[in-house]
């Protein structure tokens, strides 16, 4: 038997939804709309933690900051290209 993207997309989404219920923890996703060029985006208040980073389906990893001076990439000065990492400034 197989099943849909739509079947899976909804098994997917239950099963979400009462794992949250068991756990009871919160846990939601935010969107950011990215723009060429920028390399600093703002997160919703409500955010506290960060599981996951993905763009356009593919997961990226955390990025120390001592890596990132090694790279020669800075928030003012990014290197352009399909990002790979993700690095949260405070």
């Amino acid at each position: 038997m197989s099943f849909s993207d739509a079947q899976i997309t909804r098994f997917a989404q239950e099963a979400e939804i009462k794992l949250t219920a068991l756990s009871n923890a919160v846990i939601d996703r935010a969107i950011v709309s990215t723009v060429a060029g920028t390399s600093e985006y703002t997160l919703p208040l409500e955010i506290i933690d960060i599981r996951r980073v993905t763009y356009q389906g593919k997961k990226l990893d955390p990025y120390s900051g001592q890596e990132m001076i090694g790279s020669g990439s800075t928030p003012g000065a990014p290197i352009q290209g399909i990002p790979k990492f993700y690095i949260i400034l405070s």
